[in-house]
């Protein structure tokens, strides 16, 4: 007996065609659902064909990748993971690139610096009576953010790495928004010369 081959699915509704797949028994439980479905995003059949058998290796790879468990990025693959942070930064902030307040350039290079060294008594004299900085605060804030956008990341990409590469990639978004804020800031000269005053 011979099995059909997959294929494009035609939504009955919206004339889109879509991918369904079965999600491997075995993989279930790590993705989290028994069938994965995916708009092609497209009405005409020989392009979904296309879209589609580009999508289904993206899938195979994705699934063999949760077969092997954790594997490390290199500073390489890190920084392109992170090339789409870059973009989708400067997307956002294309037309409006002065308006953005979210990234300090001029701390960018103070996350994941080694701290001063204090004693424990100074450290909790600071903590007790509010003396830690606001740039301090905003530091962390950010190192967080980059933290969950690595995640975010991996997730999409159905990668588990190990907690060097989580981090490796965490340093390489924080380098994807610092240098999407100052191409942004490039594009908006009124920024760079009144920032201070903003």
């Amino acid at each position: 007996m011979v099995l059909p081959m997959s294929r494009p699915q035609l939504h009955p509704r919206s004339g889109v065609y879509w991918l369904r797949k079965r999600v491997p028994a075995d993989l279930v439980a790590a993705v989290g659902r028994r069938e994965v479905t995916l708009s092609l995003q497209t009405k005409d059949p020989a392009e979904a064909k296309k879209r589609y058998a580009e999508e289904l290796l993206k899938l195979e790879r994705q699934w063999a990748g949760l077969r092997s468990g954790p594997c490390s990025l290199i500073e390489v693959e890190a920084h392109g993971l992170a090339c789409k942070v870059h973009d989708w930064w400067l997307e956002t902030h294309r037309a409006n690139p002065s308006e953005q307040s979210f990234w300090p350039v001029d701390l960018a290079d103070k996350l994941w610096a080694s701290p001063t060294p204090v004693g424990a008594e100074t450290l909790l004299d600071e903590l007790v009576n509010g003396r830690i900085g606001p740039h301090q605060w905003r530091i962390r804030e950010l190192q967080t953010w980059c933290e969950q956008t690595a995640g975010t990341v991996l997730e999409k990409h159905w990668l588990i790495v190990d907690e060097i590469s989580r981090a490796r990639l965490a340093r390489a978004v924080a380098a994807a928004g610092a240098a999407g804020q100052s191409h942004a800031e490039l594009a908006c000269p009124r920024r760079v010369r009144w920032g201070a005053a903003e």
